[in-house]
């Protein structure tokens, strides 16, 4: 079976500090607050089996909304982590928007200042 890279030209793969930067203020942020332990116990660092999808259902999406390309406009330059199967890479927000996948996905800005959450096509929520 051949690997191809998921992007082309790939981005850089987050290192666990970068992703220390951007999910742990996350959780603490975005997470309902009965989650955040067992969040802390998938994702600090991510175990192996788990998926990035597997935060979906522990957000409080209270703290989420809709949103416009336009809304994303002034944080185009902000550096975060895009998060996608078991990769996670390191990117600012307008690459992160622009690269396709069909998964789900969440770009967690560096000290969690915002986050995109993406369900299914058409379905995404804006995390502030």
């Amino acid at each position: 079976m051949s690997h191809h890279p998921r992007f082309d030209p790939m981005p850089e793969l987050a290192t666990q500090a970068a992703l220390d930067m951007a999910i742990r203020p996350f959780i603490e942020r975005f997470m309902k607050e009965d989650k955040r332990a067992r969040a802390t116990s998938l994702f600090m660092p991510k175990q192996t089996r788990t998926e990035w999808k597997d935060a979906l259902p522990l957000l409080d999406t209270r703290r989420g909304r809709t949103y416009s390309d336009r809304d994303l406009q002034p944080w185009h330059g902000v550096r975060g982590v895009f998060l996608v199967d078991k990769d996670a890479f390191s990117v600012d927000a307008k690459t992160a928007l622009g690269l396709y996948v069909t998964d789900p996905w969440l770009f967690v800005a560096y000290t969690a200042t915002f986050a995109v959450v993406h369900y299914q096509v058409g379905e995404s929520l804006l995390f502030t």
